[in-house]
């Protein structure tokens, strides 16, 4: 009976659930080329990670912001992040994530930038005692440029001083130098809270509906990116947690993969004076550059505001300048609720 009076009172979750799922498999990706912004810490920011962490935590809302800068392009720093906010709202006593998203990409350094707003929705349903389960999904709108400010053609190079002239004429014929697209973006996380740790586990799929675009004659497409997830935060200890990830990305032919630990140090345990500070070591490696690098992380947090510094520095230095360091800086919000709620799917932070 009384799980039967579980199951009622909470048919709305499920059937939020299925809806969102049923959208989910109604998307089919197609075989294309394109890649997207690469984080040093994806933790940081959990709407980019995977939409179904939406409204996933304990407060009034969360407002994160991510900026990183890599390396440089023809003198000028290539910088990308994210602003995101997000919140649950009640509807028929289901709690219900939603939030929204900001992206400047700038990975394909000046002459390819890229913007888009993402909206997302999130539901969670328990599944047992101490498990839960989360889906949740994006619709996006993306906007790319196309500048010829640092772009060479071969009918700019001068075979008298044997290198590019960007003065030189061209007879490229670009229909456009901007496109736009609609973008689907979708995330299931599973949760187990268990006695002294917490074991979290989730897929996201990016580009979904394999979004076309155009800068030329011909026309691209986007496939689908996957990123695989799995943390293991370990509070058996009050003063200090334990935080190993793994997190796996594929998208095409490209792949990136990181593993690490970080340790949370917590001190004073009060609502006013309640702080802690971060660090963590992670290994990444992109498989589509050969390329490896290392990844050291340190941060503070108090009561409601945490800051974060990540710095990636790659071991291939054959690579350049543009891929040689990444410095990352995280800076989260959250207000917390006037009202005591439970989150079935917890977001774990750091």
């Amino acid at each position: 009976m009384v799980v039967l009076n579980y199951f009622t009172q909470t048919k709305f979750n499920i059937l939020t659930v299925i809806v969102l799922f049923t959208i989910l498999l109604g998307f089919r990706g197609n075989q294309a080329k394109a890649q997207g912004v690469y984080f040093s810490h994806y933790y940081n920011s959990p709407l980019v990670l995977n939409p179904a962490y939406t409204g996933q935590h304990e407060n009034k809302y969360r407002l994160v912001s991510n900026t990183q800068v890599q390396g440089n392009y023809f003198n000028e720093n290539v910088i990308s992040g994210t602003i995101s906010y997000d919140q649950q709202i009640l509807i028929k006593k289901a709690q219900i994530g939603v939030g929204a998203c900001y992206t400047y990409d700038r990975t394909l350094a000046s002459s390819f930038p890229k913007q888009s707003i993402d909206i997302s929705v999130a539901s969670a349903l328990q599944v047992s005692q101490r498990s839960g389960l989360g889906l949740g999904i994006q619709f996006g709108y993306d906007n790319m440029f196309l500048k010829y400010d640092h772009l060479s053609f071969p009918e700019q190079y001068n075979r008298g001083t044997g290198h590019f002239d960007n003065n030189l004429p061209i007879s490229e014929n670009f229909d456009t130098n901007h496109s736009n697209y609609l973008n689907v973006n979708a995330g299931l996380v599973w949760s187990l809270q268990m006695s002294d740790a917490h074991l979290g586990a989730g897929i996201s799929v990016r580009h979904l509906n394999s979004p076309s675009y155009h800068l030329s004659e011909i026309e691209h497409s986007i496939s689908p990116r996957y990123i695989y997830h799995v943390v293991y935060k370990n509070t058996r200890n009050d003063d200090y947690h334990f935080t190993p990830r793994v997190l796996y990305s594929h998208q095409n032919k490209a792949s990136y993969m990181s593993f690490g630990s970080s340790v949370q140090i917590n001190k004073d345990y009060g609502l006013e004076s309640a702080k802690g500070y971060v660090f963590g070591v992670y290994y990444a490696f992109r498989e589509e550059l050969d390329a490896s690098s290392i990844i050291g992380i340190i941060g503070f947090e108090k009561r409601m505001f945490t800051a974060m510094l990540s710095s990636e520095f790659n071991l291939n230095k054959e690579l350049g300048n543009f891929n040689n360091q990444a410095i990352e800086l995280t800076f989260i919000f959250r207000r917390p609720s006037l009202l005591l709620r439970k989150t079935i799917v917890p977001w774990v932070n750091h």
